[in-house]
């Protein structure tokens, strides 16, 4: 069985699992509060909140 790290093709002497989850999930929290802030921020200028986020 293939271990984690070369089945996501990523050198073990370079990489490991933890820093690759935590910039994961570094990277999935940031995405998800500009989708929540970006349209509020917007929408206090005037613009449409729905399509802003669309938008975003």
């Amino acid at each position: 069985m293939k271990t984690l790290l070369s089945w996501l093709a990523l050198n073990p002497t370079k990489h490991k699992v933890k820093t690759e989850m935590v910039a994961g999930l570094t990277t999935f929290l940031t995405m998800s509060y500009i989708l929540a802030v970006n349209p509020i921020i917007l929408s206090e200028r005037g613009m449409d909140k729905g399509a802003v986020f669309v938008m975003t």
